[in-house]
């Protein structure tokens, strides 16, 4: 299959099937998504708050990262007290980062949040690397949005949503309610878009 290019420095195969996914799935749930409720496998309904991380991302068609290995001298992950701390994650695979350039300059509005959302899917991939699986974290409690911002943007909120959006789709509206801090900022690594770091609870 080819690869789809758009604005400079966005390569969409990757992130345009997480997107494309999401609506799918969202269609096949209707009403019950809406409810807050989600199906499995078996077409059967459940409460999205009591379903599997694992599960959800399944239905979801959203494949992560295999490794979220660190890229400089720090750790992906530190746990203390059952809270992990994940390092701040870029909108990346491997060596290849999706989304980079300036958001309101050189990438659009809609490109930066599905940035966010690839670097939210990013750092799961590092949580799982640490806990085994993603059914470990009892709830999302902080997330934190850097965004690589043309001098006169100022939706950073907007480009978290990105994120944030998703995380309610994984983990519900109570398990999924979270801080938020989202800040411009005029450079970020391998001249990223967007870089997203979280703090959530453990079992």
């Amino acid at each position: 299959m080819g690869k789809r290019m758009i604005t400079p420095g966005v390569r969409e195969d990757f992130a345009f099937q997480v997107h494309r996914e999401t609506v799918l799935a969202r269609r096949r749930c209707g009403a019950a998504y809406a409810a807050g409720h989600w199906t499995n496998g078996f077409g059967q309904i459940v409460e999205r708050e009591k379903m599997s991380i694992e599960n959800r991302l399944k239905e979801l068609g959203i494949e992560l990262p295999a490794s979220a290995p660190a890229g400089a001298a720090y750790t992906p992950v530190v746990i203390h007290e059952l809270v992990a701390y994940v390092s701040g994650q870029l909108p990346r695979d491997g060596d290849h980062v999706y989304v980079v350039g300036q958001v309101g300059r050189d990438v659009s509005l809609e490109e930066g949040k599905r940035g966010a959302r690839l670097a939210f899917i990013r750092a799961l991939a590092a949580l799982r690397g640490v806990l085994g699986t993603l059914d470990g974290i009892d709830r999302m409690l902080k997330l934190t949005v850097f965004v690589h911002s043309a001098t006169d943007f100022n939706q950073q909120s907007a480009v978290a949503d990105g994120a944030s959006e998703l995380i309610f789709e994984l983990f519900g509206k109570e398990r999924g309610a979270h801080a938020r801090t989202s800040v411009g900022v005029a450079q970020l690594p391998r001249s990223a878009a967007v870089e997203v770091e979280i703090i959530v609870a453990l079992k």
